[in-house]
């Protein structure tokens, strides 16, 4: 490898202290990624070294550029396009991809280094020179983990640009991908297209080598669309892991090269030899017919008896010279190659019936639906990685976010496959739900277990103590040899469900999530999932928030361009298509802006599978426009369903609102409901519940029903305004419902309310936005029946001072009446304080909610502008900040507010009474 004189400058100084770059001491040579060698390096700060790392060097120098014929202007373009990759690499997350530290330049030489983490481990390639070819389990395991790799990368709008054995590293058991071939564009006057032969991973004589360099270096055939005017491009790579395309026509690299690449290094794995090399025969070397794509690869099932026919197919098509034939994308191989490796398992999988489609509405993915569970192979992986070193993980994310699904259709089916390791025979999954007494919940789904050791737990009314169950479990393990990995979906009901009368039951969940998070514990792993917006509370409760923190996966929306991808590979899944290439666009167009929003999107697209044409096996446009389009979908359904339920008139409407609302908590989450709870024996309620469960707006859950999605709460304009017009009142109805709890209990030590806050809740219970409980209406007639007797004593003690009158005089009447003024007064004042701590709690959360979407809009708008290229998207970004952060700095102000409220008002002061008054008897007052 010809290096520039720049380079050659810095790498000829004799010791480590002057070998440097930024704070990065080059030791050795690692190696070479395509044009760029790669040193070890010791990155120091003072008298402090912090690791080592692969330092990747790359020139830019303003002179002497003559020796590889690059012009001043072509120089500053490279730096550009390296500086460019090289940060958004940094931001790429995988744990099979080589991390990514950071930049460091040596402005005297105009040397760049990219620096990445160092892996020692062993390389495919020295594994393959070793054992020649790997067991099949292990090459699928590979291609698998590869791909999902690569699939992260691509989402980035990065190209690694030589994946080869060489650059595919076993590091203690997880294989990742090293060595990105960063941008490198051609100089402006090349006339022809190098490839390195040097990194060729075959044992082939000094004669041969220079065969296959003169082979596989070709003027380009044609020019490429995408550079017109200026020549061939320069290619960085190996000789045979180059794309076809790349070699003859001068295309420039593309996802579908790292695509073809990846074929070849399963080829290799399983053949034993490389395509090109089989087809060159017993001469040896590279046939280079083939890796300018002008011969097929050889046929790999010929080569190799009894793999899978479905694996010879899929290789043959990543291997094929025409990148518009090769798999779409990255994730669908990571896919398709996990249900293949189920298939040799023994698992065979297949897709859900056509009826049932690749699309799930507002439901969420489940085990069955693996297979058509697209778009998410990198925070699948980064999910297994965290599971195998933490006894808890937590799947993070806003609602709508696809974290139950994450879970269900991805991550989970996986552990099962034996993906945690092969320590145990099999992995028992526990799915429990975790409702209003979520640790009656989790013993009755234990108890399921085959071989439980908690057999007579089913009714869940077990005294077992967390570390028991942690203990009975972990010997379970060992006897049966199975794991069980325990998933608590959603997680965050512990804060917004759970009964207060269960509040021992949630301790008692917390204290085993914190158990199972002190270590990875064998053959047991819990897996939970919490809404973002609702992470606070889990966060302070006795120990869990460390034990989240520590194992946390952000799972945030699908892009437009991820969406792109999931929607091809799901026709595709099915040997279906659209009815041409401008309805495709046409329906990615309205993706874009609605993306974010995963529910309404799957509902959308369930909605235009159902319309599709069966016979052609097309998505047409009139069933676009059927559906309304994406944004329109959802609240069309729903308000079609409401609006037919409610045909009878408005007190059919009100009707279906209470029904919607019983799903609901008074802070406008979802919540559980027996269907008893929810019909209370009415004939109206029962049939209102069951069309909007044959509508799929109602789900089973728990042993209930709940509303499918948050998203219901999001998209519906409708049921939006309904939780705003009640959320005072149901807020009122909470704590009634609470008081009359307690005063249910403890009759003589819970006060029945009176007054105004006796005729509020009247009022309540008398109008139609909240149903009350049996217990709420009795607490309401004991307040009313304790309000009589007071009446009544009153009227008596009237009587009584009347009597006493022609005794006592005129001045004793006026002290009885400023007495029982005095003392109403106070009463009154009571019941004002207790409505006005309702009120300012009331707007307490107000504040606070509204402070909390600001925040959101505020983080969100901070990533724009990260992203940010041109001033005036940065200055229409840092102005909208601005106006976000005044609002949220105002309900800041009203939080502050809230809570601390200026002092109320001190009882009235009873009415002064003259010294000389007659004493007179002493009058017993009910206060």
């Amino acid at each position: 490898m010809q290096l520039s004189t720049a380079l050659k400058h810095l790498l000829d100084r004799k010791t480590e202290v002057e070998r440097k770059i930024g704070p990065f001491q080059l030791v050795r040579p690692l190696g070479r990624g395509g044009q760029a060698p790669v040193w070890l390096a010791r990155e120091i700060y003072g008298n402090t070294e912090l690791r080592l790392a692969a330092v990747k060097l790359f020139s830019f120098a303003q002179s002497g550029t003559e020796d590889i014929g690059w012009s001043k202007s072509t120089s500053t373009q490279q730096r550009a396009q390296v500086v460019d990759e090289a940060k958004a690499l940094c931001r790429v997350e995988h744990p099979s991809i080589v991390r990514f530290y950071s930049m460091a330049s040596d402005p005297a030489s105009s040397v760049l280094g990219v620096a990445m983490e160092y892996l020692p481990g062993t390389s495919l390639e020295n594994r393959l020179s070793e054992q020649r070819s790997l067991p099949i389990d292990e090459i699928l395991a590979l291609g698998a983990t590869i791909a999902s790799a690569l699939s992260a990368v691509h989402r980035a709008g990065l190209v690694h640009r030589d994946v080869k054995p060489a650059n595919i590293v076993d590091a203690g058991g997880t294989f990742k991908l090293i060595d990105f071939g960063i941008a490198w564009e051609e100089p402006e006057d090349a006339k022809i297209v190098p490839v390195l032969v040097d990194d060729l991973p075959l044992e082939v004589s000094s004669e041969e080598r220079s065969h296959i360099a003169g082979a596989v270096t070709f003027r380009a055939e044609r020019p490429s669309a995408a550079t017109p005017s200026s020549g061939p491009r320069l290619h960085t790579g190996t000789p045979g892991y180059v794309d076809p395309a790349c070699l003859r026509f001068g295309e420039p690299t593309t996802f579908a090269s790292d695509i073809y690449a990846l074929g070849v290094v399963l080829f290799e794995c399983l053949a034993g030899k490389h395509p090109a090399a089989v087809a060159a025969g017993v001469g040896g070397g590279l046939r280079h017919e083939v890796l300018i794509g002008l011969e097929k690869p050889p046929i790999l099932a010929a080569l190799v008896p009894g793999l899978p026919a479905s694996l010879c197919k899929l290789i043959g098509t990543m291997l094929d010279a025409r990148p518009s034939y090769r798999p779409r994308s990255a994730d669908w191989i990571a896919i398709e190659l996990e249900r293949i490796r189920g298939e040799v398992a023994g698992s065979k999988r297949t897709l859900p019936p056509e009826s049932v489609g690749p699309f799930r509405g507002l439901a969420r993915f489940e085990q069955d639906d693996r297979d058509v569970y697209f778009g998410r192979s990198s925070e699948i992986a980064a999910g297994l990685e965290l599971l195998r070193s933490h006894g808890l993980v937590s799947l993070v994310g806003l609602s709508g976010s696809g974290k139950s699904s994450l879970a269900r259709a991805g991550i989970l089916p996986r552990v099962r496959d034996g993906a945690l390791g092969r320590g145990l025979e099999g992995w028992d999954v526990v799915i429990v739900a975790p409702g209003r007494n979520p640790k009656e919940t989790i013993l009755r789904a234990l108890a399921e277990l085959p071989d439980s050791p908690f057999h007579s737990q089913r009714d869940g009314r077990g005294r077992l103590e967390p570390s028991e169950v942690v203990t009975a479990l972990i010997d379970r393990a060992q006897r049966s040899s199975r794991g069980v990995p325990l998933f608590v979906d959603p997680f965050y009901v512990l804060v917004t469900t759970a009964a207060p009368e269960n509040e021992a039951s949630r301790q008692w969940t917390v204290e085993l999530l914190v158990a199972l998070a002190q270590a990875s514990l064998p053959g047991l792993r819990a897996l939970v999932t919490a809404r973002r917006d609702l992470l606070d509370p889990l966060l302070g409760m006795s120990g869990l928030g460390k034990s989240i923190v520590r194992g946390t996966l952000l799972v945030e929306p699908m892009t437009d361009a991820t969406w792109h991808e999931v929607v091809h590979q799901a026709l595709q899944s099915y040997g279906y298509d659209f009815e041409d290439e401008a309805l495709g666009e046409e329906l990615l167009e309205q993706l874009r802006g609605t993306a974010g929003a995963m529910p309404l999107v799957q509902f959308a697209l369930t909605e235009l599978w159902n319309k599709r044409d069966v016979s052609a096996k097309r998505v047409t446009r009139a069933g676009l426009a059927a559906i309304g389009g994406i944004s329109g979908s959802l609240e069309r359904h729903a308000e079609a369903t409401v609006q037919q339920l409610a045909s009878q008139g408005v007190e059919a409407m009100a009707g279906v609102r209470l029904v919607l609302l019983e799903l609901t908590t008074p802070q406008g989450t979802r919540t559980t409901a027996t269907r008893g709870e929810i019909t209370r024996d009415d004939p109206a309620r029962a049939r209102n519940l069951r069309g909007l469960e044959a509508a799929r707006l109602v789900v089973d859950a728990d042993g209930g029903v709940t509303l499918a999605h948050d998203a219901l709460l999001v998209q519906w304009q409708r049921l939006r305004g309904w939780l705003a017009e009640v959320r005072e009142q149901r807020l009122l109805a909470a704590e009634l419902e609470r008081d009359a709890r307690r005063w249910a209990l403890d009759p003589e030590g819970v006060a029945p309310w009176r007054k105004r806050r006796l005729a509020t809740a009247r009022d309540l219970a008398a109008g139609r936005a909240v149903a009350l409980s049996e217990p709420a209406h009795r607490f309401l007639a004991a307040g009313r029946k304790a309000e009589r007797r007071g009446r009544a004593l009153l009227v008596s003690v009237s009587l009584l001072v009347a009597t006493l009158g022609a005794a006592t005089g005129g001045t004793y009447v006026l002290r009885v009446r400023a007495d029982n003024a005095a003392a109403q007064e106070r009463a009154e004042h009571e019941s004002s304080r207790a409505s006005l701590e309702l009120s300012r709690r009331v707007e307490l959360e107000k504040a606070q909610s509204e402070l909390d979407g600001r925040q959101s809009k505020i983080d969100a708008l901070v990533a724009q502008l990260s992203q940010a290229t041109d001033a005036k998207t940065i200055e229409d970004v840092q102005r909208r900040m601005k106006e976000e952060q005044v609002a949220a700095h105002s309900a800041q102000r009203r939080i502050a507010a809230a809570r601390s409220p200026s002092s109320p008002a001190s009882p009235p002061t009873p009415v002064a009474r003259a010294s000389a008054t007659p004493s007179g008897p002493k009058v017993q007052r009910e206060e």
